[in-house]
């Protein structure tokens, strides 16, 4: 391929800043995911810490037993305690963007 010394090592010096290169490129990538990931579930730690102390879960504890079949709540206001729940659910959801489906 190449005739000369200076050829193979230039050659050999591109592919090795190439390689080193695309290591660091893709440590750096993996790294951002990683770091974007702790970030989320930091923000999700303080929304859960936050909302365990808001609700009452004696009262959701009998909501789940009156209607312990599924789909028996048919809307969110059937139930006056099960209302207060879904309005400080709700609230957090807001106050924090976060998007559901």
């Amino acid at each position: 391929m190449f005739k000369n010394t200076t050829g193979k090592i230039l050659f050999t010096v591109f592919i090795g800043l190439f390689l080193l290169s695309a290591y660091f490129i893709t440590h750096s990538y993996f790294l951002q995911i990683k770091t974007a990931e702790e970030n989320i579930l930091a923000k999700l730690e303080g929304i859960s810490k936050t909302l365990s102390a808001q609700m009452d879960g004696y009262k959701f504890k009998m909501v789940l037993e009156m209607f312990s079949e599924e789909d028996e709540i048919s809307n969110y206001d059937q139930h006056p305690y099960y209302l207060s729940q879904h309005q400080i659910l709700k609230r957090t959801k807001e106050l924090n963007s976060i998007q559901t489906s």
